[in-house]
């Protein structure tokens, strides 16, 4: 069963760049699950000298954000940004399944998605130009 996925990103982005992506997706989640179970059963790790983060997966709140996490972070930075390797087991050991070399994880602190940590700075939509037709509702 897998534990957890541990993404590794690559040189040239900001870690707290993947990272306030990340709270998008325990966002998304709460839209699934709610804030309660997603603030219960979410976690994830951050490991700033590795630019990695370790995201629990062992609940299906952390299925869904690892799911959305992962299709953030390819249509935000690219296939090319990061690399991902799920763990396994109780001895946390990180196989990757595209070498099949198992890459020892370290203890790391679990951080735990507060409503406060929940603001990442995005830019708003773009807004609407005068000249295009916007739908109303019939009654």
């Amino acid at each position: 069963m897998t534990k957890a996925y541990k993404y590794k990103f690559h040189e040239g982005i900001d870690l707290r760049d993947f990272e306030e992506t990340l709270l998008l997706a325990f966002l998304a989640a709460e839209g699934i699950f709610g804030e309660a179970r997603v603030r219960m059963d979410g976690s994830y790790s951050p490991d700033h000298e590795k630019r990695a983060l370790t995201v629990d997966a062992s609940t299906a709140v952390g299925q869904v954000v690892n799911a959305v996490f992962t299709a953030y972070v390819i249509k935000e930075f690219g296939r090319d940004a990061f690399s991902v390797h799920r763990m396994f087991g109780e001895e946390g050991k990180c196989h990757c399944a595209r070498t099949a070399a198992v890459c020892p994880s370290g203890p790391e602190d679990v951080v735990r998605p507060s409503r406060s940590a929940r603001t990442p700075r995005r830019t708003a939509p773009a807004k609407r130009s005068g000249g295009e037709r916007q739908r109303s509702r019939a009654h």
